[in-house]
């Protein structure tokens, strides 16, 4: 479950990692997200070869994904209220959680002329400029997201559900 996340490449790097996988350089792993590091990584290290460089940035990404479907705090990566990406949800899990999103107002009605959509409410983009800043922070005070809408209800049940409030993952 993703709450409005995009990935945004520059064209020089879209065009490094097309060269690469031409090339034949990329290699495929299991998983889409894994998949997209690594050949992130393979693409920095032929850049460094080649004189140039990429700096790869994910401060904060383990307070922001979830790679656990659970709220359970002994858990190494479970879904908080700065959540927002929920690895391995049922659809179940996702029509609840996208519910909860709407309820809460991170989402708004916006009637155009002919269709009527969803979109991302002016809080939800202002928390999420936010949240962008703490990537791109210099050292001093931290800056902190508000909290998005609590997604454990939806958490709660599901096929890992059971097995995932037991783990102790955490030392």
């Amino acid at each position: 479950y993703a709450r409005g996340l995009v990935r945004a490449l520059s064209m020089d790097v879209v065009r490094g990692m097309a060269a690469l996988s031409g090339e034949g350089k990329l290699r495929m792993i299991f998983g889409d997200d894994p998949c997209f590091g690594v050949h992130l990584r393979h693409l920095r290290e032929d850049a460094y070869a080649r004189g140039s460089m990429l700096t790869l940035d994910d401060r904060d990404s383990y307070r922001v994904f979830a790679m656990e479907p659970s709220c359970n705090p002994s858990l190494w990566s479970h879904a908080t209220e700065r959540s927002w990406v929920i690895h391995h949800v049922t659809a179940e899990q996702m029509q609840c959680m996208w519910a909860a999103d709407i309820a809460a107002g991170v989402y708004e009605h916006s009637d155009g002329s002919h269709v009527s959509a969803l979109l991302p409410s002016a809080s939800a983009i202002q928390t999420a400029i936010t949240a962008a800043g703490v990537a791109t922070q210099g050292f001093g005070a931290p800056i902190e997201a508000p909290p998005l809408p609590d997604l454990c209800d939806c958490l709660a049940t599901g096929p890992l559900a059971a097995e995932l409030s037991q783990r102790r993952d955490k030392i």
